[in-house]
């Protein structure tokens, strides 16, 4: 029981560092290019989203979401299946606070995983979609919303 006690410990406090500080800019960089590929298209598409939910439309944002959209809202959850799905309900869909937390994240706040890149500790999930079977082609898409 203590081996397994202490491998536990081991095993977290080598991710203690990761959970406390926030990555440098060549970090998540480095972390998007090996987990999901196409680093090189995240500035570019993040900049779009920004605008998009601060300044933009529901036709706006609509157009940079993958469907079907992943939602949980106020402790519901549900799929969106298409763009005028998503401009129909935009207004319940992505809230102010959900705008706000994106358009004032920072770069190093961003967390990278083999999902995707979630700004504002989760609220919204942004990744790569493939283009073909093959995913030899991509392009980024807002992938899932959480309010």
């Amino acid at each position: 029981m203590n081996r397994i006690l202490l491998a536990l410990a081991v095993s977290l406090s080598a991710l203690w560092p990761l959970s406390g500080q926030a990555a440098s800019e060549d970090e998540i960089y480095a972390q998007v290019e090996t987990l999901l590929g196409d680093a090189e298209g995240l500035d570019p598409f993040l900049e779009e989203l920004r605008r998009a939910l601060v300044t933009g439309t529901a036709r706006d944002v609509a157009k940079l979401v993958a469907f079907p959209l992943p939602v949980n809202n106020n402790g519901t959850s549900f799929d969106i299946r298409s763009a005028k799905e998503f401009e129909r309900n935009y207004e319940r869909l992505v809230t102010e606070a959900t705008k706000d937390l994106v358009a004032s994240a920072d770069y190093t706040e961003l967390f990278v995983s083999s999902d995707g890149v979630s700004i504002g500790d989760g609220a919204v999930w942004i990744a790569p979609v493939c283009d073909n079977q093959s995913c030899t082609r991509s392009h980024w898409a807002l992938v899932s919303i959480n309010n």
